[in-house]
């Protein structure tokens, strides 16, 4: 008799659908539960997703639907009409995150309809799962929490690196931690891994976030993200100018800043007529809009990019530099490696357990030490062969493609069964 698994997603995006494959291979009786079904007045909205970035947010979910094949699967969502009349009621109240307003769908009308004697597992996505997890774990199910950041205390650690360092002024993150609006929350965070019977991670630097909070290495599951890019047979080759890339939100955390000092950094070190660039590609957040609207020479800014777009700035750059302080994974450095471009990151880059260091790229270890960072790029413009040397080693190795990420998962999988 098949087992059977509860799946509860805060939205249809890539990340919350991509386990549902593997768990219908293991066997599982899947339930999907969903904030809101693509019935015909939702799809019917969608026909005018040219006036409304919401719009468009909700027809790129569809297209994620429609790639899982649900012959297999029970889908239980609310009507498209209950999900206007919550964007509306949110709207008044001066709340309205669409993203939150999935999970109030999920906490509000669908969680009054489970019944968790149904079920022998519960698997369900940080900051929406702890009200399910407390009702299965009184029917004695087992819980599965799949966590996409790194742990809560890990995150608030870098966090106050952050604000010493950078002097961001920032509120003190204490102070906002231990607010009355916000304990429940940060609380919520922390007892969804206290109820977890297993956690899906994405790296070793994920997993181990949890290890040291106690959680049993055993009872974690590591499923990295294959790249939605294609494996390249070109090599990148320096034939003029040393061409970085840095691809992500410009921000503290990924590393933005203490990229422009190294570059500060580097320019004072080589020839001023020495043909360099770095390309930044991204949104930028406005804690360091000053930053960005004040780049040093040779430091490019080309705004957000769809992938269409980042696929012609991968074939053209040399190196892909991603200085991240805090990244359960970053998918995007496996998108540069499908490109065979070697990549400079960070230890606490969850995607580093694809970099060797000093073999197809260089893994800091100070992810906060711009001068270590400064090295890393200079030794490419020093020695322009490196890029190509480090390029045939990546093109040796096997992308980390959606396959490979199945066929770990129905190897994970198994730890629960």
């Amino acid at each position: 008799m098949k087992k059977k698994l509860l799946y509860i997603i805060p939205d249809y995006g890539y990340l919350t659908l991509r386990m549902i494959e593997p768990l219908v291979q293991q066997g599982y009786s899947i339930t999907v539960l969903a904030p809101f079904a693509f019935d015909f007045p939702l799809r019917f909205l969608m026909l005018f997703h040219s006036f409304s970035s919401e719009i468009r947010k909700i027809k790129r979910r569809y297209e994620n639907w429609k790639k899982i094949d649900t012959t297999k699967i029970t889908l239980k969502s609310v009507s498209s009409f209950r999900l206007f009349k919550q964007i509306i009621s949110d709207i008044k109240n001066k709340k309205f995150v669409l993203v939150n307003t999935f999970k109030r769908l999920i906490e509000i009308d669908l969680l009054k309809v489970t019944n968790f004697e149904e079920y022998d597992y519960i698997w369900a996505f940080d900051t929406s799962a702890l009200l399910y997890y407390s009702g299965a774990k009184k029917a004695g199910k087992c819980c599965i929490l799949e966590s996409r950041g790194v742990h809560i205390d890990y995150a608030l650690k870098v966090a106050k690196q952050i604000n010493h360092l950078y002097n961001t002024n920032l509120e003190d993150i204490d102070n906002y931690v231990n607010n009355p609006s916000n304990i429940q929350w940060f609380g919520k965070i922390r007892d969804e891994v206290k109820f977890a019977d297993f956690i899906v991670t994405y790296s070793t630097f994920h997993g181990q976030q949890f290890i040291e909070e106690g959680f049993s290495k055993e009872k974690i599951l590591q499923i990295p993200l294959g790249s939605a890019f294609q494996k390249t047979a070109s090599i990148p080759k320096v034939t003029d100018n040393v061409r970085f890339l840095f691809v992500g939100t410009l921000e503290y955390r990924k590393g933005f800043a203490g990229l422009v000092q190294a570059w500060e950094l580097l320019l004072k070190e080589i020839d001023e007529n020495k043909k360099v660039e770095c390309i930044l590609v991204g949104n930028v957040f406005d804690s360091v809009k000053h930053i960005a609207e004040n780049l040093p020479p040779k430091m490019i800014y080309k705004g957000y990019m769809f992938h269409n777009q980042l696929k012609e700035e991968f074939s053209k750059a040399h190196v892909f530099v991603f200085p991240t302080l805090n990244d359960s994974y970053a998918m995007v450095v496996q998108e540069a490696l499908s490109f065979n471009l070697p990549v400079v990151t960070t230890v606490n880059c969850g995607a580093a357990d694809f970099v060797e260091n000093n073999k197809n790229g260089f893994v800091l270890q100070n992810p906060f030490d711009v001068v270590e960072l400064k090295n890393a790029m200079l030794k490419f413009i020093q020695n322009p062969n490196l890029v190509e040397i480090m390029g045939e080693e990546n093109s040796k190795r096997a992308a980390f493609s959606f396959i490979s990420e199945k066929n770990i998962a129905l190897s994970e999988l198994q730890k629960i069964s």
